[in-house]
């Protein structure tokens, strides 16, 4: 439903390869009682219409729910979300939606803060979409703690292990500006494995600290090279889970952060040894 000031969503919603004419200065603004929760999907449109000074989303009246911008034209300098995040509230995801010849612009934003394609550091020998290097910037907000609404990355490509009864180690490498390491209770690795024969059944691995009562210890150092442009005290540490999986099959993993209103920056290509 459309009102004076953008759509109004309440349900599950498809919108594909649609062009916005004379739009408004917010594309979606939910609202009204009868918005609970959500489910938005936008993909091969052309929002070119909002640039500068217009939005893409109104979170402040958002619900729990989820919306998706994907192989999208936008216009220049437009504003992924304004308002605040309110809790637990939505998540809006831009994926591959620019106003230029840019590829695989990744954005998500949520009440416990955003995640975003990075192209300056960016760790050698990393991930690379074909084109150039790229990583994956994740700024927590005040809102983000490590125990009820830690700052999550997308999932990682996956990659496919055919190592079974035996173990291996998963790693991440991560980035940061700070002479203080980051622990296991700021920051950890999630990996997904299967681990029953004769079934697809996975099981979750971190390497968080196992609970609010233990003491957080802090995450390796790395001697992996990155462009540190920037950065006054680059911090290079390493993630890394082991497990032992019982099936072959595809891996999955992603990387959280628990502090709050803090960056750090993710390779996001799983190594595996």
């Amino acid at each position: 439903m459309a009102n004076s000031s953008g759509i109004n969503v309440a349900n599950r919603v498809l919108l594909r390869n649609c062009v916005w004419v004379n739009p408004n200065t917010t594309a979606f603004k939910p609202s009204g009682a009868s918005c609970r929760a959500f489910d938005v999907m936008v993909e091969g449109c052309d929002l070119s219409g909002y640039g500068s000074g217009r939005n893409l989303v109104d979170v402040g009246t958002l619900p729990a729910g989820e919306m998706i911008f994907r192989n999208c034209k936008t216009g220049a300098s437009v504003s992924f979300t304004t308002g605040s995040f309110p809790s637990p509230g939505p998540l809006v995801k831009i994926h591959n939606a620019d106003s230029a010849d840019t590829q695989h612009v990744l954005y998500e934003s949520g009440y416990a803060g955003s995640v975003a394609l990075e192209t300056t550091q960016v760790r050698s020998g990393g991930a690379n979409n074909g084109i150039a290097p790229y990583s994956w910037r994740m700024t927590s907000s005040a809102n983000c703690n490590y125990f009820v609404a830690p700052l999550e990355t997308p999932e990682f490509p996956a990659i496919w292990n055919d190592t079974v009864g035996s173990a291996i180690t998963i790693e991440v490498e991560v980035l940061h500006d700070s002479a203080t390491a980051l622990t296991d209770a700021e920051c950890w690795l999630e990996v997904q494995y299967l681990r029953t024969t004769g079934y697809p059944l996975g099981l979750y691995a971190d390497d968080r600290v196992a609970s609010v009562l233990a003491a957080p210890a802090n995450q390796p150092a790395s001697s992996e090279t990155w462009t540190t442009t920037g950065m006054s005290n680059p911090n290079k540490q390493v993630l890394s889970v082991t497990v032992t999986p019982q099936e072959v099959g595809y891996i999955q993993a992603r990387v959280a952060l628990g502090k709050a209103s803090y960056t750090i920056v993710v390779d996001p290509m799983m190594t595996v040894s």
